[in-house]
């Protein structure tokens, strides 16, 4: 309880600025080791986030409650968005800078999660025979900063289905819950029409109080260069539920095959 409160009284005592994403609008506010790990990657029209260090706990869970056991420190984390890549660029407690390039290319999963102030970004690619994933955590005060970068790659995946012809699009977004048609809303890049969108309740296991989720809520819309899934948290309290959201951005690009695998309860795409 005494180290908790240490962390909790060392963030309350940092500067505002370094609780959440900032935009590095020079690289001359960085450290030096920064400084010479991003002069190569960054260029004019770059749009590069610093994500501070961050103190998080440990949790485990038991049953459907999450315990907090300790805390972790995320390292210092540079971004750089541009429209053919991002670069990781990571600066560990020990002063050690590492470099990480994901292509646009090679990018098939963006997932956004937010908790009141509590957001990550988790990115999936390949690289060569496997896949990586990184996950940047952060205070959703700056939220705003890493979506802008997120939108700017987003928006160069080319087109793979022609649009729809819809008379009024509004009413594609008529049958979800206002929860999930505004996030889908938000979801879309300026000038990008939905041209199809679902909402398909939380599907749940077994009889009772104590029944399973097999699925969460779910709204999945699809545009002509990406399918958004907008999803609830259902692993934890039901009162927070409400609060925690998924969004998930896969480009249609990037998207090979898809199969559905029947059961005796659900179908799974």
């Amino acid at each position: 309880m005494l180290k908790q409160m240490l962390h909790q009284d060392l963030l309350a005592r940092r500067e505002p600025r370094q609780l959440f994403p900032t935009l590095v609008t020079s690289v001359e506010t960085l450290s030096a080791p920064l400084q010479e790990a991003l002069r190569p990657h960054c260029s004019a029209t770059s749009h590069i986030v610093r994500i501070p260090p961050g103190y998080y706990p440990f949790r485990r869970v038991v049953g459907k409650i999450h315990l907090p056991f300790g805390w972790r420190q995320t390292p210092e984390r540079i971004l750089v968005f541009d429209p053919e890549a991002i670069i990781i660029i990571e600066s560990n407690p020990a002063g050690l800078v590492t470099t990480t390039p994901v292509p646009r290319t090679a990018l098939f999963k963006i997932h956004v999660f937010v908790f009141l102030l509590y957001s990550f970004l988790e990115l999936v690619w390949t690289d060569r025979d496997h896949v990586e994933t990184r996950t940047f955590e952060y205070n959703t005060v700056g939220e705003r900063f890493v979506l802008q970068g997120i939108d700017r790659l987003r928006a160069a995946y080319p087109a793979c289905i022609a649009p729809t012809a819809v008379e009024n699009r509004a009413e594609l977004f008529a049958p979800l819950p206002l929860k999930y048609r505004n996030y889908l809303r938000d979801s879309l890049l300026p000038d990008e029409q939905l041209c199809t969108a679902i909402f398909q309740p939380a599907i749940r296991q077994g009889t009772g109080l104590l029944r399973t989720y097999l699925a969460p809520d779910r709204a999945v819309g699809i545009t002509a260069r990406q399918l958004i899934m907008v999803e609830n948290r259902r692993d934890r309290f039901a009162s927070e539920d409400d609060y925690a959201t998924y969004c998930r951005f896969y480009p249609l690009a990037q998207i090979q095959h898809m199969s559905i695998e029947a059961t005796d309860e659900v179908d799974w795409l």
